[in-house]
This record gives C-alpha cells, sequence and structure tokens, in this order.
C-alpha cells in the first residue's frame, strides 16, 4: 500500500463526504419544506411557496449548521475529546498490571517503528466486549483506545495486530476522515433531536379542555415529522459512515499484517470477537455516532448489514486465514505473554548503504524490523531515563538533559539558567540523569524524546509556555544551532505545540513544485551542505536532488551561509501544505540529495526523518543491515 497515494485517496474521500452531506442536508429540507407547505397550506393554496421555502429552508440550514459546528468545536479538542465521550481514562505510564503494561509497550514500539507520535492511550474500564479505536485530527494529537474486554482477552500476537491496525488508520488519513464524519452527521441528528423536544414539551405540558388539546395537534404532529425526517437523515448517514469505512478497514488489516509479518495475531483477534458473548459492541451512549472508529462494530442494528460500518468479522477472518473454519472461533480469555528478546540489530556499522527509493517505499509502512528494532531501541535505552520520560516533571528534564552542552563551560552556563527557570524537581531530576544523557547513543536519542513528547502533552499550557522558553535558552546558548538542536525544536513545535491549541489538518494549497522553487532550492541546499560531509560532493548532490524537483537548476547551489535551519523552518511549513503526491516528489528528492554516494549515516538519517515528519510523512528508521544496496 503505497503511503502518498493513500493519503491523496483520503483527501479526494473527504471531497466525496462533502457532496454526500450536501445531498442529505437538501434532502432534508425538502423533507422539512413538505411538512411545513402541508401543515400551513393544508386548506388547498398549493404545495410551491417560495417566500415560505426560502424561510423553512434557511432556518433548517441554520439548525444544522449549528449542530455540525458544536460536535465541531466539541472534536477540535482532538482525540482525547471522543475517548473520553466514550468513557475512557489514561492508562498510568508507571502501572504495573501486565496487561496494561504490555499496550504501552506495543504502542512504543510501534510508534518508534514507524516514525510516528506516540499516541496517549486510553482503556474503556466499564466495556467488557472487544474492541478498540484510534481518533484525532492529526497524528500529534492521536490517541488509541481499547476497551477492558480486550486487555483481558488478547495475547501480545493479538493485541500487536489490532494495534498495527489502529495505527494503520493513522498513518493513512482515516483518522482524520472519520473525526469528521463524526462533527459533520452530528448536524442531521439535531433534526431528530428539535423533533423529540416538540413532541415532549406538547405531550407533559399541562393542557385543560378540548380547544387546548386541539391547539397542540399541530405541534405534535410536527415534531413526529420532524423526528422521522431527521432519523432519515441519520439513517443516510450511516451508509455513509458504511460506504467510507468497510474498505478502509480491509486495508488496514491487510496493512497489519504487513507490519507484523503474523496473519495469525490480529486474525486471532478476529476470532475472539466471534466467539465471544458480548462480541465488540460498546454500550457507551456515545458508540452510535462513533461506530465507524472502532476496530469491528461497536453496535449492533436491525439493518446491521446495510449499516454496519464493518465488514462481517468472518469474511475479514477468511480473508486473512484462508484456512479458517468455523470451529476455529475461539472465546479464552488472555493467553500467556510469549516471545523472547529479539535479535540486537543496531548494529555497530555507523554507515548505511542504501538505495533513495527503498527509503521512500518505507515511508507510512512498518516491517517486522522495524518492530524488532523499536523492541530493542527500548531495552538499550537505560532504565532510569525511561522512567522519567513516562511522567512529569521527568519528561520536562529528560530534553533538558539531552540538549546540555559537551562543552563544560557553555553546560555551566545553561544549568544556571535551568536552575532559575525551571521547578526544583524537574532541575534535580536533569542532574541526575544528565550523565546518562550525555553517553546515550546518538541513534537512541529521538526514541528517548518521543517518549518524553508522548507525556509533556499532559502538562498545562503555561507550564508549556515555560518549557518552551526553557529550551529556547538552551538551544541558543551557545549562539548556534546544531543538527541535533534544530530537530528537538522541530519534533517540539509540530509535536507538542498542537496539545495547547486547537489543532488544524492541513490544507492542500499548492499542487506543483514550480510555484515553491525557492523552497525547494533552500531545502536542498541545506540538506546538501549538511547532510553531505565531503565538500566536494556537496554540489554533486544538490545536483542530484534537484534532478527530482524537474524544476530546479542543478548548478544552482546556494552557498553555506545563505542556509540557516531558522529559515528551513519556515519553508518547512509552507511546503507541509503541498498534495501528498508532490510531498512524495519533494521527499525523494530530499532522500537522494542525501545519499547521494549510495551510503547514510545516522544523522543523515535522522536528518531525513525529521524533514519527513515535518511534512507529515512519517519514515520509520533505516535500519543498520536490513536496507541494502
Amino acid at each position: 500500500m503505497d503511503f502518498f497515494e493513500s493519503q491523496e485517496a483520503a483527501r479526494r474521500k473527504s471531497g466525496l463526504l462533502i457532496f454526500y452531506y450536501v445531498t442529505a442536508v437538501v434532502l432534508i429540507i425538502l423533507g422539512v419544506y413538505t411538512v411545513f407547505s402541508l401543515l400551513i397550506n393544508a386548506n388547498g393554496n398549493g404545495f410551491w411557496d417560495p417566500a415560505l421555502f426560502l424561510y423553512v429552508g434557511g432556518g433548517t440550514l441554520l439548525v444544522i449548521a449549528s449542530g455540525t459546528l458544536y460536535k465541531v468545536s466539541q472534536l477540535s479538542a482532538g482525540g482525547s475529546k471522543v475517548a473520553e465521550l466514550l468513557g475512557g481514562k489514561p492508562v498510568d505510564p508507571h502501572t504495573i498490571e501486565p496487561a496494561e503494561r504490555m499496550l504501552i509497550n506495543i504502542v512504543e514500539e510501534m510508534s518508534i517503528a514507524s516514525g510516528l507520535p506516540v499516541p496517549q492511550i486510553y482503556i474503556l474500564d466499564r466495556e467488557k466486549a472487544i474492541n478498540a479505536f484510534a481518533s484525532g485530527l492529526t497524528p500529534d494529537d492521536a490517541v488509541i483506545g481499547v476497551t477492558r474486554g480486550s486487555l483481558e482477552s488478547f495475547s501480545r500476537d493479538e493485541m500487536q495486530g489490532v494495534i498495527a491496525h489502529e495505527f494503520s488508520h493513522i498513518q493513512y488519513g482515516d483518522m482524520q476522515l472519520n473525526i469528521k464524519l463524526m462533527g459533520v452527521l452530528h448536524g442531521i441528528l439535531i433534526i431528530a433531536l428539535t423533533g423529540y423536544a416538540l413532541l415532549r414539551s406538547s405531550l407533559y405540558r399541562r393542557s385543560f379542555g378540548q380547544r387546548s388539546r386541539d391547539n397542540r395537534m399541530p405541534v405534535i404532529l410536527l415534531g413526529l415529522a420532524l423526528a422521522a425526517i431527521g432519523y432519515i437523515g441519520v439513517l443516510f448517514g450511516n451508509i455513509i459512515k458504511s460506504a467510507v469505512s468497510r474498505q478502509r478497514e480491509y486495508l488496514a488489516d491487510a496493512a497489519a499484517v504487513q507490519f507484523t509479518r503474523n496473519p495469525a495475531g490480529i486474525a486471532g483477534a478476529l476470532k475472539k470477537i466471534a466467539g465471544l458473548p458480548a462480541g465488540s459492541e460498546v454500550r457507551s451512549s456515545h458508540a452510535q455516532e462513533a461506530s465507524h472508529l472502532f476496530f469491528s462494530n461497536g453496535v449492533r442494528s436491525a439493518l446491521m448489514n446495510l449499516m454496519a460500518t464493518h465488514p462481517p468479522v468472518r469474511e475479514r477472518i477468511k480473508r486473512l486465514d484462508p484456512s479458517f473454519r468455523e470451529e476455529d472461533i475461539q472465546a479464552e480469555s488472555l493467553l500467556e505473554e510469549t516471545g523472547g528478546a529479539a535479535e540486537d540489530i543496531s548494529g555497530e556499522k555507523r554507515s548505511i548503504r542504501v538505495r533513495p527509493e527503498e527509503i521512500l517505499a518505507t515511508a507510512g509502512t512498518i516491517l517486522p524490523e522495524h518492530l524488532e528494532y523499536a523492541s530493542e531501541v527500548i531495552r538499550n535505552i537505560p532504565d532510569n531515563l525511561l522512567k522519567f520520560a513516562h511522567d512529569l516533571p521527568g519528561a520536562e528534564a529528560v530534553v533538558y538533559a539531552l540538549l546540555l552542552s559537551r562543552d563544560d563551560m557553555i553546560k555551566a552556563g545553561q544549568i544556571q539558567k535551568i536552575r532559575q527557570k525551571t521547578s526544583p524537581e524537574a532541575f534535580s531530576i536533569t542532574n541526575i540523569i544528565s550523565a546518562e544523557a550525555f553517553s546515550l547513543r546518538e541513534e537512541y536519542r529521538i526514541p528517548l524524546l518521543d517518549l518524553a513528547i508522548s507525556s509533556l502533552k499532559k502538562d498545562t499550557r503555561e507550564s508549556y509556555l515555560r518549557f518552551s522558553s526553557n529550551i529556547r535558552t538552551l538551544i541558543e546558548a551557545d549562539g548556534k544551532v546544531s543538527l541535533f538542536e534544530y530537530m528537538v525544536r522541530t519534533m517540539l513545535l509540530r509535536h507538542l505545540g498542537p496539545a495547547f491549541s486547537r489543532p488544524h489538518p492541513p490544507t492542500v494549497m499548492y499542487r506543483t513544485l514550480r510555484s515553491l522553487k525557492p523552497e525547494c532550492r533552500l531545502i536542498l541546499s541545506l540538506l546538501a551542505h549538511y547532510g553531505v560531509d565531503e565538500e566536494s560532493e556537496k554540489s554533486a548532490a544538490f545536483a542530484k536532488g534537484a534532478g527530482k524537483t524537474g524544476v530546479i537548476d542543478p548548478g544552482s547551489l546556494l552557498p553555506k551561509d545563505k542556509c540557516r535551519f531558522k529559515d528551513l523552518e519556515k519553508i518547512l511549513g509552507k511546503l507541509a501544505l503541498t498534495a501528498p503526491l508532490l510531498k512524495k516528489q519533494l521527499l525523494d528528492a530530499c532522500i537522494t540529495c542525501v545519499a547521494s554516494d549510495g551510503y547514510i549515516t545516522v544523522r543523515q538519517a535522522e536528518l531525513i526523518r525529521a524533514t519527513a515528519d515535518t511534512l507529515g510523512c512519517p519514515i520509520p528508521p533505516v535500519l543498520p543491515g536490513k536496507i541494502q544496496g
């Protein structure tokens, strides 16, 4: 499955959603107008009344728009709001419960392997059924939720398959489309709620005499009609959800198998859903509006085949396991966690032989080798650093410790400033872990930072602003910005900033690189100067990258003093507004430039991953000894 083509397809499907929405609204307006026309023109004045249609249409649009805007505003808080609506509670990062610990490990491994930010993890404690979901407006505010039934029923392989399924929804743009559906369809539901309000106000209002009851009859009829029309809209909306979601579920199942190379894992999870009496039905009152987010059908319906947002469980199992038989369905409880230590694939080799197209092909994918590598990374990070990265204020201290200079004089100045500007606890932890952070292997620093960022999302806005100021102070202590400092600042701005503001998915504004020639020239020049070690090879590297764009003069490399990281931060924000397939072309040029000699170092790989991450195209780690030319 190509990441960029899938992103483009998800973007086009958003346009299809708008078309369906407009169609549904038009049908509802016609339905409401018909009711009012019959009530008002019952004396035979004719069905069509332009003035009445204008008033009714405008009023209906106002009601629908108000309902949609209310729900969109409510969901603008991100995936955590959806999890809370469903009754979810955040997992304690220091939990000692084996099943919860297993879940945290799997999510963190999947994040490191995919290059995506670590999602917040929620558990729906009251739900005994087996289900899971991913939700959020962007990967930065994504959450993954699982029911208590899933924790009690899944083995590690099955849980890994389900989490891989949910990660594919995050990677391929399904998550954003799904949360748009929640907001859009709520507006149509408002019509039904209005009808119910009229019914309640009429049926339960005290009245005396036949005349009073006669006066209420038109209101009762209007309420019944609006409720019926509203639920026609809900039915239409659910059919839309079904049409949008079903094929994406098959693709997510396939992606989970590709990520884990273990079809038995996700197939086993589906077999347990089929065999459990409670199945995958979620009891929350908000399950209906979030039905398309779940791993399996979260609601039951009399029109299950028509209304189901997911393909039948048995059909999904057969696609994953052609030898499936009905007696294979199982409903046993949680199996003992299995799996020994992964092979140490971190390697000693600091320069990896690669082909640029192979790196690009990994965008939006996870290979089993990536999961093994992620598990190895987590095991090799010192326990002290891992412990503090999982909670406040330890996560704050981890970032400070990673930014401390190797120059003793500069480091002394940094420590003095941090002492004045941070909490005593964070400062104390910084001192405790500074030596371990200093000696941490280069390729483990970014994964550790990812874990810390996930914890920092729980901070307050005031603390975040203070923290951001401290980071700027540490980076500017020596008067220059190193590559690692640039990556830290970029990651914090991109992944932590949206947690304290309303995230807005980027809108495509550019569909050709020709309109972005200055930005493309600058980014390729900067990559050539900072990503290529030999001076004599920089011009050739730039030329190879420029050739991939089709619009940049291969001989127009900018001098190094014209290439600054602060300029890169500005232009990457602009380049992030390009169409998915255009991002693919741009990333191809960037990777070709950095890996022009057929080799890539850890530092170069992280530079490429930081650039891709800013463009919204997660690239998993380049694996030593695994990607060969």
